[in-house]
């Protein structure tokens, strides 16, 4: 099987809007509120030794991060995702991180070991990453919200107009511990403006230092190629339990293309190649550049009723 899902770079617009990369809540410097004094604070804590000792080595990324997931964490969780801590809690899920990216960005401090030279042909926004209090509540049984919604193009439609959509800011969490974004522009932006200014992992962050995605995600592949299922093209999860996969499903087949709705959607089994079945029948969706449905972002639509996202300073 071959991988036919690009590492994007920061790239020009015309080609930004053709690999369909969404945008933020408002301007470049995404006004997600900016309670983000304590989490500069806390910028040595959450990547204590692993950043710390690893200075001389290039700095934080996915060998020396700290995770920390507890046993009784369903193997999803633990197989699959890096740099966060993982509880169970009331019957939920619930995931934090710091959301550091943990490889090269352009968008870190230039004295910090994980910044690298913008290379990219678009704008790079004025932000930079700081650490942040991020934090996921998964239901361990989601349920679809009633009545179920029809995800079709009167709904999909990349504009801030129902009560059906992820919240902007953090909507989910990809396997790397960054955050992940939906995939609309605030009121009044353009989602393809927004695409010059991602960088080589297609991220960036907001005016409060929060780095997220809003559409593939290669820091992830490089979590699934470290724990052994490269080729597989898991990017995470989003706060309702929405699976969020690339070309394949999470047994490196492909996706039945016509079952997919307009955001690239459908319910199946989240089983891997060996048999191991995590969710049965769970509504996830698929960002695949370049194949139907004309979706290339994170999901727009909350399929299932509850969603939580905590994010402090």
């Amino acid at each position: 099987m071959s991988r036919n899902l690009p590492i994007f770079p920061a790239l020009p617009l015309a080609a930004a809007i053709a690999l369909g990369v969404a945008a933020c809540p408002s301007t470049d410097d995404d006004a997600i509120d900016d309670d983000d004094d304590g989490a500069d604070d806390d910028d040595g804590a959450d990547d204590d030794d692993g950043a710390d000792d690893d200075d001389a080595g290039g700095g934080l990324d996915i060998d020396n991060c700290v995770t920390d997931i507890a046993a009784e964490v369903p193997s999803f969780y633990s197989r699959f995702f890096r740099c966060v801590t993982i509880t169970m809690e009331e019957g939920d899920v619930v995931i934090r991180s710091d959301g550091l990216p943990p490889h090269p960005s352009p968008y870190y401090e230039e004295d910090d070991p994980n910044w690298t030279a913008w290379t990219g042909d678009g704008r790079q926004n004025p932000n930079r990453i700081a650490a942040n209090d991020l934090q996921i509540r998964i239901p361990a049984g989601p349920s679809p919200r009633n009545p179920p919604l029809t995800i079709d193009e009167t709904l999909v439609d990349l504009v801030i107009n129902n009560d059906n959509e992820y919240g902007l800011g953090p909507a989910g969490i990809a396997l790397d511990g960054a955050a992940v974004f939906n995939s609309l522009a605030g009121a009044g932006d353009n989602i393809a403006d927004k695409a010059e200014s991602f960088d080589e992992y297609n991220g960036h962050p907001t005016g409060g230092g929060m780095y997220h995605y809003h559409s593939t995600m290669p820091g992830s592949l490089e979590v699934m190629d470290a724990v052994g299922y490269g080729g597989v093209e898991l990017f995470g999860i989003m706060c309702d339990g929405t699976v969020v996969l690339g070309c394949t499903e999470l047994d490196g087949s492909a996706p039945e293309w016509e079952s997919l709705d307009a955001q690239g959607g459908h319910l199946g089994n989240i089983e891997e190649a060996g048999g191991e079945n995590h969710f049965g029948n769970r509504y996830h969706t698929h960002i695949c550049p370049g194949s139907a449905p004309d979706h290339p972002y994170t999901p727009e639509i909350q399929y299932y009723d509850e969603c939580g996202v905590v994010r402090g300073g």
